[in-house]
């Protein structure tokens, strides 16, 4: 497709006209994503001036945010397994033992903690994961 001088400036000044109205009419959201953004941060944010910083002694949205992170995810999350019949419930305290001690060393908490921040700010997302693993195989001693 060809196109003259005409037609590719016209369509320069078309876009550029278009793109230059629709940043406009976004600059109300952008503002008001920055003052958010002051407010979680409070003094420690780089574009507040030193008149906002005296007058914010509590920084109220941070304590929220934290606060629903505790209450979310405050501790490590523990697993309980148990079994029906009781020629498995050594197995099923043996795996309770063994998931425990996993989600220990893989600091689950932290992960849990992460996604509730982000959580009160936007969106928070866990990914879960679960890979291939051997065989589960249940032992005849019942009391292992």
């Amino acid at each position: 497709m060809a196109y003259g001088k005409t037609g590719k400036s016209s369509k320069r000044e078309r876009l550029k006209s278009a793109v230059e109205h629709h940043y406009g009419k976004l600059k109300i959201l952008r503002e008001k994503r920055e003052q958010f953004l002051k407010a979680a941060a409070g003094t420690l944010y780089p574009h507040a001036d030193s008149s906002d910083a005296r007058h914010d002694i509590l920084n109220l949205m941070r304590q929220a945010a934290e606060a629903q992170t505790l209450s979310l995810a405050a501790n490590r999350p523990r697993v309980l397994a148990t079994a029906r019949s009781l020629e498995r419930m050594g197995f099923a305290e043996h795996y309770q033992n063994a998931v425990n001690a996993y989600s220990k060393s893989m600091h689950l908490e932290e992960c849990l903690q992460s996604c509730a921040r982000n959580a009160f700010y936007s969106l928070g997302i866990a990914k879960v994961y679960m890979a291939d693993s051997t065989a589960v195989e249940i032992e005849a001693d019942e009391w292992m």
